[in-house]
């Protein structure tokens, strides 16, 4: 059942370049960094070759799913190197583009939009996108664009256990911060 949490961060040093990674968490919680790469942007070749190397090393799992933010060139590597792989958003991710988007009804939007990405019972998630839709339904047709199956649990094709964010790569950035600011051979 591995989720895969991929993200990129920018280097700080000379190099400027982007790290590129994928990580999981363990059956005791602990987060494993299960590759790193670093690039000179995030961009659809650069994606395209992390991912072929990551499947060159760790393949596909049954069950597996790739959890980002709405990344448009993660998404066209996923789905490249990783056809048959469920590909996910990450709700805070999505919820800055909401926010973005429809800045004018984001207060009543907020609370609805992540009971409704949570909820497991479909019923429930269409008289949450009911309520979405009185109050601008041009978040209904946002949302129903991008797919519900990448962002909602009720619609989902794959069990994500949970993993609504992409907060493992977040801790990843985090705990790599002061790293970032390093020469690239000390960095890796």
């Amino acid at each position: 059942m591995p989720t895969i949490v991929v993200d990129g961060t920018f280097m700080k040093s000379a190099y400027k370049g982007t790290i590129l990674s994928a990580s999981v968490l363990d059956a005791a919680g602990h987060i494993l960094s299960l590759a790193y790469a670093v690039v000179d942007s995030e961009n659809d070749a650069s994606w395209e070759c992390f991912f072929r190397m990551f499947d060159t090393t760790f393949g596909e799992r049954e069950g597996m799913c790739i959890v980002s933010g709405k990344h448009y060139n993660i998404l066209k590597a996923a789905a490249l190197v990783y056809p048959n792989v469920a590909y996910c958003i990450c709700i805070y991710h999505l919820w800055n583009n909401i926010k973005g988007r429809f800045k004018n009804n984001q207060k009543q939007l907020n609370g609805i939009f992540f009971t409704m990405a949570r909820t497991y019972i479909k019923a429930d998630f269409d008289w949450l996108m009911e309520d979405i839709n009185k109050i601008d339904n041009r978040v209904k047709e946002y949302l129903f664009n991008i797919g519900y199956e990448k962002w909602s649990i009720a619609h989902a094709y794959v069990n994500r256990l949970m993993f609504m964010t992409s907060n493992i790569a977040e801790s990843v950035n985090s705990a790599n911060r002061d790293a970032r600011d390093l020469p690239i051979k000390k960095f890796l």
